[in-house]
């Protein structure tokens, strides 16, 4: 009789563990498809279906204190050099997660980087597909913003107030310095579009945006030397690296625009 009791509780704990297996199933299952997600059968929006705003018609809205959410698709890294004031940081591959946390009655705008950046447009696409009516993507990015010389805040900001200065040194001596093969690092802090359609010979490309997450392939032991277009990005920069004890940081005065008046070659 107590052989029986004991296959009895055996067979309860076995039939327990399979409801208890199959409602967990059940609801992975349920989360997994009932899900809000983009509707079953509609198509993938195209990328030229997405609406898009400027960054001048953003600034007007901020300015008229219009209620719009500024959606950054960069890098929590990046988001923290510099971004534009009261925007929200949520990087690509976050959107499924949280874009429960935006609201549906207000206008969002999306950016990234700059220029031929797509994760804007991309998480501008998923948006209006998971029912956000309203949804522009501003393309231009935060280069955009601020070539406008629009505001904006973060570490590199902070750092061009502080009074560390940065020394400059002028195309000329950048020349001699790659003529004699001194041991610099030269990078050109401007986009990657305008560095392959011309640059300094042995310059590396490190976009300003993209500087604060390549830290650690910089050498503080090497002098190194950055320039911009005209000299106000890659001062930016160099304030950055002094605040992150970099102390052989230098920039060109001028920037690009002097090396070229000054008759230098470039290469493409």
């Amino acid at each position: 009789m107590a052989e029986e009791t004991k296959q009895s509780d055996f067979k309860d704990k076995i039939i327990l563990l399979f409801m208890v297996l199959a409602v967990g199933l059940g609801f992975v299952f349920y989360l997994s498809h009932f899900r809000a997600k983009p509707k079953e059968g509609s198509s993938q929006l195209k990328e030229s279906q997405v609406p898009v705003i400027s960054s001048e018609e953003v600034k007007q809205k901020l300015d008229a204190g219009e209620d719009i959410i500024i959606l950054d698709t960069r890098s929590r890294e990046d988001y923290k050099t510099k971004y534009i004031k009261g925007s929200l940081s949520m990087p690509q591959d976050e959107i499924y997660v949280r874009y429960s946390d935006l609201p549906q009655d207000k206008e969002i705008i999306v950016l990234c980087y700059t220029t031929g950046c797509q994760s804007s447009t991309q998480v501008a696409q998923v948006l209006l597909e998971l029912g956000f009516s309203n949804v522009k993507d501003m393309k231009t990015g935060i280069s955009g913003w601020e070539a406008q010389g629009y505001p904006l805040e973060g570490e590199y900001i902070a750092s061009a107030t502080q009074e560390a200065k940065v020394e400059s040194i002028s195309p000329a001596q950048l020349k001699i310095k790659l003529d004699t093969n001194q041991d610099i690092y030269l990078i050109d802090v401007r986009e990657k579009e305008e560095y392959k359609a011309g640059h300094i010979e042995k310059a590396h490309s490190l976009p300003l945006d993209q500087i604060s997450s390549q830290l650690d392939k910089l050498s503080k032991d090497k002098e190194i030397i950055m320039y911009s277009k005209t000299g106000h990005q890659s001062k930016l920069a160099c304030q950055y690296l002094l605040i992150k004890n970099f102390e052989k940081v230098k920039e060109i005065a001028g920037g690009f625009e002097a090396w070229i008046e000054a008759g230098y070659s470039v290469m493409k």
